[in-house]
Formats: C-alpha cells, sequence, structure tokens
C-alpha cells in the first residue's frame, strides 16, 4: 500500500511529543512491513528513515501530484483534505473531546475505554519501539519518579510529590517547567533530603536514565487518560508503574491490577512497599506482547485494508460520551 501519515508538528522529537514518537515509529514499522510510507510533518523536521518520503507542509504535498491509497491523519483532517484529498482516510484521535463533539467516522481511538467513551468502536493501542526504551532488570534502589507534563493540572505532580511525602519516601519530579510553588516545595524537600529532586524538562537520554534507575513510575492523573504513553516506556524499561484508575490504567495495567490504586492509604501501602511489584522482566515481557511498535503496525495495516474494501471503521460517527475529567 502507499500510505501517507500526516501530522503537522516536528519530528523527530528528543523532549515533549507522544504523538510524534508514535507516527516515527508507526512510519518505520509499516516501512518495514513493505508499504510505501511518506509523511507530511512541519517545516524544520528531519528524515528519519530514509525509506520515509518527508512532504513539509501541506503546500508541499498538493503541489507534488502524488498519489496515495489511505492517508492516516494524527489531527482531525481540514476542509481542503476533505475535498482534494484520498477518499480512504483514518484519524487517530490522540486526545479528550468535550461532550457533545463529533469526530470523522474513520476515527480511531486509543484504548478500549478512549472508544467507548468517544461513541467509537475502534481502537488501536500505541506502540513503542524497544530498541529506543534500554531494559534495566537490576534492583531498583532509587527514588520514585513523576514523568508528565508538570504544567498540566489533571496530571497531578503535586498529587504525586504530596503522597511521596506521606509516605516519607523520595521523588524524582520531571517533564515540563511546572508552577514555581510546585518547584518550590521539591527545593524545600531536596533540603532534607538530596534525592528529592526537580530535573524540569528532559531529553530522550536522560528519561531513559531516570526511568531505568526508578523504583517506579507515579502516575496519579486526575482525568480520563486516552493512552498514557510515558506509562508503556516505563514498562519497557523495566520499571512498574502505580497509577489512579481512569481511563486506558486497567487495561495498561491489567497484569498488575495491585498496581491500580484506589485511595490514598493504597497509594502509601504502594509507595512504602508494603506489597510487591512487578519484576523488571515481568514489565518489559508485557510490552513487547501487547504494545510494540511493530503490533501497532499491524493493528493500522489491517483498518486500512478496511478502507479500501469500502467498509468504514465505526457503526457511526462518534461523539463525545463522557468528559475527560475523572474527579
Amino acid at each position: 500500500m502507499r500510505i501517507l501519515i500526516h501530522h503537522l508538528a516536528q519530528v523527530p522529537v528528543t523532549t515533549y511529543g507522544g504523538a510524534e514518537r508514535v507516527l516515527v515509529w508507526l512510519a518505520k514499522s509499516l516501512a518495514d512491513r513493505g508499504h510505501t510510507v511518506s509523511v507530511v510533518v512541519s517545516p524544520g523536521s528531519e528524515v528519519f528513515d530514509e525509506r520515509v518520503k518527508i512532504y513539509l507542509g501541506d503546500d508541499d504535498f498538493f503541489s507534488s501530484g502524488d498519489a496515495y491509497d489511505v492517508v492516516h491523519f494524527f489531527t482531525n483532517p481540514t476542509d481542503r483534505w476533505y475535498s482534494a484529498g484520498p477518499e480512504n482516510q483514518i484519524v487517530t484521535i490522540h486526545g479528550n473531546g468535550k461532550v457533545g463533539e463529533r469526530f470523522h467516522r474513520n476515527a480511531v481511538f486509543l484504548s478500549r475505554d478512549h472508544a467507548e467513551r468517544h461513541g467509537g468502536q475502534t481502537f488501536v493501542y500505541n506502540g513503542v519501539d524497544l530498541d529506543d526504551l534500554p531494559f534495566n532488570n537490576s534492583p531498583r534502589s532509587g527514588p520514585y519518579l513523576f514523568l508528565a507534563n508538570t504544567n498540566w493540572r489533571v496530571k497531578n505532580a503535586r498529587g504525586a510529590f504530596g503522597l511521596a511525602r506521606q509516605a516519607e519516601r523520595d521523588l524524582w519530579v520531571a517533564g515540563g517547567s511546572g508552577p514555581l510553588s510546585l518547584r518550590a516545595m521539591v527545593f524545600l524537600s531536596s533540603l532534607s533530603t538530596k534525592q528529592t529532586k526537580w530535573w524540569g524538562k528532559i531529553d530522550d537520554a536522560k528519561k531513559s536514565v531516570l526511568l531505568g534507575q526508578a523504583q517506579a513510575l507515579v502516575f496519579p492523573i486526575l482525568w480520563n487518560e486516552p493512552f498514557g504513553l510515558v506509562m508503556i516506556e516505563a514498562l519497557a524499561c523495566g520499571t512498574p508503574v502505580l497509577a489512579n484508575p481512569y481511563g486506558s490504567v486497567k487495561e495498561i495495567l491489567s497484569f498488575a491490577p495491585r498496581c491500580i490504586l484506589k485511595s490514598d492509604q493504597e497509594w502509601l501501602a504502594a509507595l512504602r512497599g508494603e506489597f510487591p511489584l512487578p519484576e523488571p522482566e515481568e514489565c518489559r515481557a508485557w510490552v513487547a506482547a501487547n504494545f510494540s511498535r511493530e503490533i501497532m503496525a499491524e493493528k493500522y495495516e489491517a483498518l486500512y485494508a478496511r478502507l479500501m474494501r469500502g467498509e468504514a471503521l465505526n457503526q457511526q460517527q462518534p461523539v463525545t460520551l463522557i468528559g475527560a475529567e475523572a474527579i
């Protein structure tokens, strides 16, 4: 198949950019499977695989006159694409919609929960490149790690810090600039324990180091997570994940239900080590069996084939039924 993936963002990324990482991993895996793969991305992007052609923006693509069997959007297509783009269009929805918001008939969601909350029937789990995520099976003696956009309230960096403090456990906080008050709390805590540290924005190399040393990733989200790529990245490194039971979490952590925590009491028990967490080998094997980039590409390939047979991917146009915030 001739496949075009569309996402107007710069690739590849080294810091924040989950959808951009998924695009790169998907494009590489589809090329591995023998497809002709191109991407429409933002100016400033660089070649990440010699087999994948890059168009720098919509004008670059439309002026080329090139034709494709399937166009895979990572955001909703504009009117220009609806009217002039190839007929077989598929849209991966990476975020949460507002109640009543409607989506493309061929929308694909990131988890079963994500699909059901938006009235859809089709989902494909994100997949990671295991070669990009070094595995560490040594005993973990480092702090707990919070790794998410610290500026985003629903990711709940404050909650992670508060729980770690109550449990009297050390915590690394990374993933964004964060509010000054949160940075000050971490700094003041670091005066009494050197393991409490604010890392701010980090690149891929530092992320791998922190994940490889952390005792566990803490993920106390306050919303219905569509997928949560950082959970898979942590597990691929052999790092257990502790999380609130919202959105995709029950699916991602179904191999370790004891790590899905429903109250502060359960969180404190987990952080204090009152029950065993999954072993590194178990975490890595779970990702390899369910969330690799190869599995993701295989699932999307099957959806592309359905489109080319004239099938719609959902029984009706998806519409958001349940809002994003869980509490």
